[in-house]
């Protein structure tokens, strides 16, 4: 019996740094770990090379340990490592006007994560107004816009090709001027890499703090669970941009188990808010770090 496997050692600046697993494995799953790290990992190494294949190694030493010790050892790894989760932003009511930047690049599921965001907002008492700041994307503010009707809360909105950030500046105005207590601004799918969209979706932030110095009082960056190590990049640079206060992980109803989330909490300390796990409005789930971990190490 081991009392620690030590699967990775490598420098913080550009990798995961050292995650030991320390419970009572076999000889089994130490086997299976040792021959799944190619000896290139073994030493300093690019976190890219790493990323590819956390899914598969975690996953297959899971499924030969939890033979011999079930998920009770795995959530007192992963457990750690997430409890900085964040849930007040979705499990209370605000006493006063809260307002939360919903960021990432195209295709993540933004929009439909605003709608049901704004349900579990209003379930637990919150007034909740949408902020149609994607004025970009073709059809972007009639989606909101029917997201709206189908959980009833409010919407501010533009017509197409207007200016995003004055659509958040007359949100947040109009959520203070009626006692609203969530205002969720929606924004333009983005490359991180294109400098004049990011300089954009800066500007949305720095005109709400015309409003109020604080604001956002939130900033939630939507990731893709198919995304695989990109999303290291997305967190990256959004976060230079401003900084984010929270994640939402999409579309881990599939295939995808989500790994990369390992790597983004254990770098950058960023709280974990929900998991999307679908497209209906009750499809998303506050993050749990003991469900997460039972669902990642799941025998199929």
């Amino acid at each position: 019996m081991f009392s620690s496997i030590e699967i990775f050692n490598l420098p913080v600046e550009n990798s995961i740094s050292t995650l030991s697993l320390t419970s009572p494995f076999c000889f089994a799953a130490k086997a299976v770990a040792q021959a799944a790290v190619p000896q290139a990992l073994v030493s300093p190494a690019p976190l890219s090379h790493t990323l590819t294949f956390i899914n598969s190694l975690f996953t297959t030493v899971a499924k030969v340990t939890l033979h011999f010790s079930g998920n009770r050892e795995w959530v007192s790894i992963f457990g750690p490592i997430f409890s900085i989760s964040k849930i007040s932003l979705l499990s209370t009511k605000k006493e006063r006007l809260n307002a939360t930047l919903i960021s990432g690049v195209n295709g993540v599921g933004k929009t439909t994560t605003i709608g049901k965001i704004s349900k579990i907002l209003k379930g637990n008492g919150n007034k909740v107004m949408l902020a149609a700041s994607d004025t970009f994307r073709a059809a972007a503010i009639e989606q909101l816009e029917s997201w709206a009707k189908k959980v009833d809360v409010q919407i501010t909105k533009s017509s197409q090709g207007s200016d995003p950030a004055s659509v958040a500046y007359k949100a947040i105005e109009e959520a203070l001027n009626n006692d609203f207590n969530q205002v969720l601004i929606d924004t333009a799918g983005r490359l991180q890499n294109k400098k004049n969209l990011m300089e954009e979706y800066k500007k949305i932030a720095n005109v709400t703090k015309k409003i109020d110095p604080d604001a956002p009082h939130d900033v939630i960056l939507v990731l893709d669970a198919t995304s695989g190590q990109n999303v290291i990049n997305q967190v990256e640079e959004f976060n230079k941009i401003i900084p984010i206060t929270g994640l939402i992980m999409t579309k881990l109803d599939g295939t995808a188990k989500g790994g990369i989330l390992l790597a983004v909490a254990k770098k950058y300390k960023i709280p974990i808010i929900a998991l999307g796990l679908g497209e209906k409005e009750d499809d998303l789930q506050i993050f749990e770090a003991e469900k997460f971990a039972e669902a990642f190490t799941q025998i199929n």
